[in-house]
């Protein structure tokens, strides 16, 4: 039998790996139609201060084989009042869309259930926009500042391959382990991978930048001093 943890970050990693194959096989014209079914649906799920969820596409490029890395979905929350308003909004990345899609169809399929007992006779659950709204996309994050396997915490390390993980996955996953998770790439041990260090603050960087440039033009002022002696 395995060790338990690393049996439940395989769970975790083969649910992501479903996800990023999910990213890796969508065309754009199943992205297009998977917006419109969303719209669809959210037609049907108005709630009790007349408000649904409008999903819009943007930041599309012209480039086919770019637009996965580029294009952003906007969810906005939608007054239905006269004239009609975008009460607020936030910016999905592509990973966070397809996670809402799922989600919005849940809920879908949550409030159909919920009809059908209300018209037998039972009590049908408020539907809330805001809750739907709040629980889709999440914090703003970008792919590249989380764990590929556990997306929450930061990457500490990289693979020869260029994947992302915290060093507590990928120990974890490396104990009986010897593939990257995702692509599945070889790698012996984790002494293999290569550490991400922290960005530096601003001020360091400046204080660099003067350094080199103090050095730049002290070299050059003393090959002018040569060139005329």
């Amino acid at each position: 039998m395995g060790h338990p943890l690393s049996t439940a970050i395989a769970d975790h990693v083969t649910r992501q790996s479903q996800a990023w194959k999910e990213i890796t096989t969508l065309t754009f014209q199943d992205f297009i139609a998977k917006i419109e079914e969303l719209n669809q649906i959210c037609r049907t799920l108005t709630d009790s201060r007349q408000r649904r969820l409008v999903f819009k596409p943007c930041n599309v490029t012209d480039t086919p084989v770019l637009w996965k890395s580029t294009v952003q979905v906007r969810c906005m929350r939608v007054s239905l009042s006269v004239p009609a308003a975008v009460e607020s909004y936030r910016l999905l990345s592509l990973r966070q869309f397809l996670q809402s899609y799922n989600m919005v169809k849940a809920y879908h399929s949550a409030a159909t259930a919920s009809r059908q007992e209300a018209a037998s006779g039972g009590t049908e659950k408020a539907f809330s926009t805001s809750a739907l709204f709040d629980s889709l996309g999440g914090e703003d994050k970008s792919d590249l500042e989380e764990c590929c396997v556990c997306m929450e915490r930061k990457p500490e390390v990289t693979l020869p391959c260029t994947h992302s993980y915290c060093l507590f996955c990928i120990e974890q996953w490396n104990v009986s382990n010897t593939t990257c998770p995702l692509c599945r790439e070889e790698f012996n041990t984790t002494d293999e991978t290569w550490v991400i260090s922290e960005a530096p603050a601003s001020e360091e960087v400046l204080s660099e930048m003067e350094r080199a440039l103090v050095e730049i033009s002290t070299k050059h002022s003393s090959d002018d001093d040569d060139d005329t002696s």
